[in-house]
């Protein structure tokens, strides 16, 4: 009986659902034309019903419940009326044409042809296509014409250069006979027509009856939406509305930071880029992306089988080898080291596979640097590309390689080992060791490091035999290991020697530059490992036992001792270690990894690269890995590449990483979309963590140190998102910050008075900050009084610190190459005064202080002068300009006519100018300058083509981006992390479209927005 009851009340159920069905939608449109019944009554009637039927509630209200249905069936009437709507006055223009009478049809179009060069955005948050042009030329047919030409044709014609891009048109509803209140616009490109206000079905907003069926059914072949953008502020208000800038907003960028940012003149700071504490991401968002625990990681799974995986120099970058004997790439591709074809650098992003074109050669080996890559085929070819500025890719040639080359070299199948550049600063030559332990240079011996003559400079474009008692001594034999930066040897009696410029390593060799091997205070080596700017070595005890001796070089290794760094020391191994003894160390970019013989892991160093959940810092001592997701690999740990290993590989084959959120993520650390960071602020520079409000308040986040907020500031503690200061010395007058190397913040107030806090020794090495004692900050003290302008380059290990008082005098502190003036190589702690040329007429005179790099520093004026100052960079690298110890004056060949308006340096190498007519000048890497030149190769100052009426331009990392005075946008360079965003020309449905790198200026839609 129970049974048959169940029954009955389940039919009764399903009798109910199929009522609901088969009937919601004729009543909904019935309830039009019914009087006294609303369509609350309707459904609360049916909910009424199916509970007494037994229905729960989750089946009324829940995803696929009643309710969302009914929403759905609403929402799909009313786009059904409007769209029906639009057809019948797309079929009127037919029934026009063919002579008949149409006054029965709107007379009027959707829009006019003149309407597409002028289109307003629209406010408010709405999900919807972005139509990319396709051509340039404006169209010839009118919106107005045949429904066929319609069809046939918008998708060249009406996506036309001048709209750039076009947001969608909102359709006149009076005009179309639909009596409604709300909005609707449709995209002419695709004829998908939107409703403003939308519906959210299954917790997605859908705004076409498109998505929302999509939605319903669950149809895994959804319409594809391009990203959703923020189209406005959200309060009414057209992004350029204001006026603080004619166009509405300002641009902000820098070459310390993979993010850009947008103010508007309403206060509201967007930004896009890579996902972290910059743009405010999230706590939650951050965990799915974060990079500084071990994580499981796979190789691409497009590669296939893989033979060998190849691990660059700065762990940012791979090579494979499949198992049809191809190479792949991943990662960074610093000057085009890949050897990509140009079209292949305008898709490559780095977060996927991509296999290298080498005209069906076969691989056998690779060799991997910072900024090349060598690379020895089936057949025993050597081939080579990236860098070769210096001839160090031993071409026969300086110019640096689009595509892979032959290096003329013979016995290519003897070759043993090729050890090469770790940094584009330091060396500039490779080496090639052959089998019978001769040895082949090619590039700059640029400090002696080779010890080969007494010429330190000693150059070859090709590879030639050295330490074979010719050229160097004959010691080629004798020789076990070589690091190329620091012209250091291992010989194979386990002693070290060192040439050159040996005042980093050898206290023996302090400041003294030699061009004979001279040996090192250290005994017992059995290897040598470079990283950063640190020298390891595995040293063997008198018990057999391995220790670990190290150069800190200026980086944080446990034990090292930081007043002495100029000669190896022995590291402090913990009481557990100790006792389990060194099996193997690794030594990789930034820290250290130990493997005891018991199989437990340790390291050292930057703790980003640890593994222990700490973003910024460095470890006092050599601490426990064994924990955060690699608790099962401590038996049988490999490394990939033991002299910058980032992977480990365990018994299992699986590998684990952690430090690089861009090999880790890929696709999901990109913020794609302009996100909304904070509102009400006044000043912002990209390079920071902070940020100035418009009631002189400072908000920060990140280290914990240097953000002066009291006890909060005593200890390390990392802030994910803005908080703000409340210092009573600042609240309520700060102007502008400043911030440097996750240490130290500056201020600026409103009474002309610099302000710090955070740490005065980071890492053993002083942060120069400004202040009399060596004691960190926990609050903001005040540096110097009566400040006009004042700069510092932001993030940077050799801090530059320049202020410019009202009275004119000049204050300069830090690591000074002349950039503050006051000659090179003279480290300043606090503030110290020098003279300012009075060519540039005062303080008053001056329209810009920039100090954007360690090595130059320049004054723009007010009349359109240029003045640079610093002594270290090579002149040829900074477009002619010679090295000087105070600010001159300089016009880079360019004629006295042409008054200066705006510059920017991308780095000590490259930057732009803006003339007052709007002309853009530059110099350095071809493939910066937007000249359709993919190679970096050298360019002195010269005018760039195809663009004009420039009022502002920023300098990013590895791109550049300028606005014109109608507020246009443009771009060139890299467009990894999606900067730019699609360009005019750039049809939405290429691959990577959103990630094309451009090596000509070209229009920018997605920053205009």
């Amino acid at each position: 009986m129970k049974k048959r009851k169940k029954s009955a009340l389940k039919q009764n159920v399903l009798n109910a659902k199929n009522y609901v069905n088969q009937n919601t939608e004729k009543q909904i449109v019935n309830l039009k034309k019914a009087v006294g019944i609303t369509l609350i009554a309707l459904v609360i009637s049916i909910i009424v019903m199916l509970i007494l039927a037994g229905v729960s509630i989750n089946a009324i209200i829940g995803d696929d419940g009643i309710i969302s249905r009914t929403q759905y069936s609403t929402f799909l009437s009313e786009m059904t009326a409007v769209e029906e709507a639009v057809q019948m006055w797309k079929t009127g223009e037919v029934i026009g044409q063919m002579g008949e009478d149409t006054k029965a049809i709107p007379a009027n179009g959707l829009c006019q042809v003149s309407d597409l060069t002028k289109t307003e955005r629209l406010a408010g948050e709405v999900g919807y296509y972005r139509i990319w042009s396709m051509t340039e030329t404006a169209p010839t047919m009118s919106i107005l014409s045949s429904a066929d030409i319609f069809n046939s044709n918008f998708e060249s014609e009406l996506m036309y250069y001048p709209a750039g891009v076009q947001d969608l048109f909102y359709l006149n509803n009076e005009v179309l006979g639909i009596e409604s209140n709300k909005t609707y616009v449709m995209d002419i490109a695709t004829g998908m027509i939107y409703s403003l206000k939308g519906i959210t079905l299954k917790g997605v907003s859908c705004y076409s009856s498109n998505m929302a069926t999509a939605v319903m059914i669950g149809s895994s072949n959804a319409p594809i939406f391009a990203e959703s953008e923020v189209s406005g502020t959200g309060n009414d208000d057209k992004l350029a509305g204001n006026t603080e800038h004619e166009y509405g907003f300002e641009i902000i960028a820098s070459p310390k930071s993979d993010n850009i940012f947008k103010l508007y003149n309403n206060g509201d700071l967007y930004g896009k880029g890579i996902k972290g504490a910059q743009l405010n991401t999230s706590p939650e968002e951050m965990k799915k992306v974060n990079a500084n625990i071990w994580q499981e990681w796979d190789i691409p799974s497009n590669i296939g089988t893989v033979k060998q995986t190849i691990v660059g120099n700065q762990s940012n970058s791979l090579c494979f080898i499949d198992g049809n004997d191809d190479l792949w790439c991943y990662g960074e591709n610093v000057n085009n080291k890949f050897g990509l074809t140009q079209e292949q650098q305008v898709e490559y992003t780095g977060r996927e596979a991509t296999k290298i074109n080498l005209n069906g050669k076969k691989v056998s080996r690779a060799f991997l640097g910072n900024s090349c890559t060598f690379i020895i085929t089936k057949d025993n070819e050597l081939l080579a590309a990236g860098r070769n500025i210096n001839g160090e890719l031993g071409l026969g040639h300086k110019n640096s390689t689009i595509t892979f080359e032959k290096v003329n070299i013979n016995n290519v199948d003897k070759i043993s080992n090729i050890y090469m550049q770790s940094s584009e600063s330091a060396a500039k030559y490779n080496i090639i060791r052959y089998s019978d332990n001769t040895f082949y240079f090619a590039g700059a011996n640029r400090w002696g490091q080779l010890a080969i003559s007494n010429n330190t400079r000693n150059e070859s474009e090709n590879f030639i035999q050295i330490w074979n008692g010719e050229l160097g001594g004959d010691i080629d034999q004798d020789i076990d290991d070589i690091i190329v930066r620091s012209g250091l040897i291992l010989l194979m009696n386990n002693s070290v020697y060192i040439a050159g410029y040996g005042g980093y390593y050898s206290e023996n060799l302090l400041n003294e530059s030699v061009h004979n091997f001279k040996k090192m205070p250290i005994e017992n080596v059995k290897k040598i490992y470079e990283v950063a700017s640190a020298i390891f070595f595995e040293v063997e005890n008198d018990e057999g036992n391995i220790e670990i001796w190290a150069n800190p070089g200026g980086s944080n290794y446990a034990g090292s001792n930081y007043n002495t760094f100029n000669y190896p020391v022995k590291l402090v191994l913990p009481q557990k270690l100790e006792k389990e003894k060194i099996k193997e160390i690794y030594p990789a970019y930034g820290c250290c990894y130990i493997l005891s013989k018991t199989g437990e892991l340790y390291g050292t160093g930057d703790y980003s690269k640890l593994g222990l959940d700490i973003a910024t810092g460095y470890t006092e001592e050599i601490v426990p890995l064994n924990q955060n997701g690699i608790e099962t690999l401590y038996s049988d740990i490999s490394v990939t590449d033991k002299s910058n290993c980032v992977f480990i590989l365990n018994k299992n084959s699986k590998y684990y990483t952690t430090g690089s959120s861009i090999i880790m993520f890929g696709e999901k650390i990109l913020q794609k979309n302009w996100s909304l960071i904070a509102k009400n602020v006044k000043n912002y520079q990209a390079g920071n963590n902070c940020y100035v409000d418009r009631d002189g308040f400072l908000w920060v986040n990140g280290d914990s140190r240097c953000c002066g907020l009291g006890t909060m500031s005593e200890t390390y503690n990392y802030i994910n998102n803005y908080i703000k200061n409340t210092d009573s010395n600042i609240s309520g007058h700060v102007v502008k910050s400043w911030q440097d190397s996750d240490a130290l913040t500056y201020v600026l107030l409103d009474d002309n008075s610099l302000w710090a806090t955070g740490v005065s020794m980071l890492n053993g090495v002083d942060t120069f900050p400004g202040w009399e004692d060596e004691e960190n900050k926990i609050n903001f003290v005040k540096i110097i009084e009566d400040v006009a302008f004042y700069d510092m380059n932001q993030k940077n290990t050799n801090p530059n610190r320049i202020a410019i008082k009202k009275d004119g005098t000049l204050y300069g502190w830090g690591v000074n190459y002349g950039n503050s003036c006051g000659g090179s190589g003279v480290s300043l702690k606090l503030p110290t005064k020098f003279e300012l040329t009075n060519e540039i007429n005062g303080v008053d005179n001056i329209l810009k202080l920039s100090a954007p790099t360690w090595q130059r520093s320049f004054i723009l004026t007010k009349t359109g002068e240029f003045y640079l100052s610093g002594t270290w960079a090579n002149p040829s690298y900074d477009g002619g300009h010679e090295a000087t110890a105070y600010f001159s004056k300089y016009t880079y060949n360019l004629s006295d006519d042409i008054k200066i308006i705006d510059a920017v340096k991308m780095n000590d190498e490259n930057g732009l100018l803006v003339s007052s007519t709007g002309l853009l000048y530059g110099w350095g890497n071809a493939n910066y300058l937007g000249i359709n030149k993919p190679t970096n190769e050298r360019r002195e100052m010269q005018e760039i083509p195809n663009i004009d009426k420039i009022v502002q331009i920023v300098a990013g990392n590895g791109w550049y981006i300028a606005i014109d005075k109608e507020g246009k946008v443009y771009g060139t360079g890299s467009n990894t992390y999606g900067i730019l965003g699609r360009w005019i020309g750039i049809d939405r449905k290429q691959p990577n479209s959103r990630y094309k790198t451009a090596f000509e200026w070209v229009e920018c839609p997605e920053l205009e927005i």
